[in-house]
């Protein structure tokens, strides 16, 4: 519900008004507007929560015309000014308290350089030393929508901050017809911790991201790491394998993660990283890897890769280990003391193997031990298994022997013994 008045100054063609209401909570408001004959206008109001606004427009002296509004919410600490004019500048200012009470404030300008093409800026700051800064910029390309003529655009900015803590951060980004989107992203913080990434879309639908950083720990203790992953749209008749892909909507897709860890004296104590993927014709891949550096000096590796290749109907599986006592004059890359390592696969003729082995190698070369299995099943069925070992103690004695089976049955055998 709403009532109003005005009037009409026939000698000075002022003309002026009063309004008042209520709202739908039932909350009443109050409204006091005047226009000259220039067409200057203004206008004040508030409610009984005592929010307060207005706005005020005309023409200045030298023909620029002007245009401002602003709000108050007094309880809420809560202030907002704009303006704009027809010189192309738009300019502003808000303060306002967070939801812990803390106060802000930001003040932002634009400026419309050219036609079409817009520049802007914002920087803020809170009670706490927080602050940061913002910038964009619109400029048309020189490229045009063949079926509408419109001319295209390219948009981009930036904003960085420092928070309380003393982190510091800054991003920027772009959006452009042509090539599509993208952006960079960073943090510094005071221990010394940080990150970057990159990220873009084009206009394909093609999609990647790649982050990168430090991590500060206890102890001293430092993770330096990395991320990647993306995805990117099959294009018809692109091919693979001797395959031409004619559908739409198969996708490429991957990721890699890796970590490398330091203690504080800078010594690396553990390498990890993973790779997975698929081609979006079918064809798939894992590869995983670990390396433990530990503090007497030896070493200890570990790999895993599985996979598929569809054109083969190939699928496969492999892993190992090897282990490494610390560097010495006489072996630079460590001393060998095992190792073991299995693989299996099956194939598009139906044939399938596994195979396995180890190594063991006692200190000062006082003894060891290999061993070795191979199984296969072939494509008519049948299956043979090849076993061979063999085990010394470093003063002369010595075994070894092998055997080969074919269907269960013993086709070959040897054994040797010495001392």
């Amino acid at each position: 519900v709403w009532w109003e008045t005005w009037s009409v100054d026939q000698a000075t063609g002022l003309r002026q008004g009063h309004k008042w209401g209520r709202d739908a909570g039932g909350s009443r408001w109050w409204e006091d507007w005047q226009e000259v004959q220039h067409g200057q206008f203004s206008l004040d109001g508030h409610n009984e929560q005592d929010h307060q606004w207005g706005e005020e427009w005309g023409t200045l002296a030298n023909g620029t015309t002007f245009q401002s509004k602003y709000i108050e919410k007094t309880h809420e600490g809560y202030i907002e000014r704009s303006g704009c004019n027809s010189a192309g500048q738009t300019s502003g200012l808000r303060r306002g308290r967070a939801e812990d009470g803390t106060w802000w404030l930001e003040e932002w300008v634009q400026m419309e350089v050219a036609p079409g093409h817009i520049s802007g800026s914002l920087k803020g700051s809170n009670e706490h030393g927080e602050s940061w800064t913002e910038m964009w910029e619109t400029a048309p390309l020189n490229a045009f929508d063949a079926e509408t003529g419109r001319q295209k655009t390219s948009s981009f900015g930036q904003k960085a901050g420092t928070d309380r803590q003393g982190k510091k951060w800054s991003e920027s980004w772009g959006v452009d017809e042509i090539f599509g989107k993208w952006g960079t992203r960073s943090e510094v913080s005071a221990d010394g911790s940080e990150w970057t990434e990159d990220w873009g879309e084009n206009l394909e639908g093609d999609v990647w991201c790649a982050k990168w950083g430090k991590s500060k720990k206890a102890l001293g203790v430092t993770d330096e790491w990395g991320f990647k992953c993306g995805k990117k749209k099959l294009r018809i008749g692109q091919e693979m394998d001797g395959r031409v892909n004619l559908e739409e909507g198969k996708i490429e897709t991957w990721t890699e993660t890796w970590c490398k860890t330091f203690e504080a004296d800078g010594r690396m104590a553990r390498s990890h990283a993973e790779k997975e993927g698929d081609n979006g014709f079918g064809d798939k891949w894992v590869e995983k890897w670990d390396e433990l550096y530990n503090r007497d000096g030896s070493t200890e590796k570990w790999a895993s890769k599985t996979g598929r290749k569809e054109a083969t109907v190939d699928e496969w599986k492999e892993e190992w280990f090897e282990k490494r006592a610390a560097p010495d004059e006489h072996n630079p890359s460590g001393r060998f003391l095992g190792c073991w390592a299995e693989k299996g696969g099956t194939n598009g003729f139906g044939e399938k193997w596994h195979d396995k082995w180890s190594e063991q190698y006692e200190a000062f070369g006082m003894g060891g031990s290999k061993v070795c299995n191979k199984w296969r099943r072939l494509a008519n069925g049948s299956e043979q298994v090849e076993r061979s070992g063999e085990e010394w103690d470093g003063k002369g004695w010595f075994q070894k022997g092998g055997e080969t089976l074919l269907d269960g049955n013993k086709i070959t055998g040897w054994h040797e013994r010495a001392w």
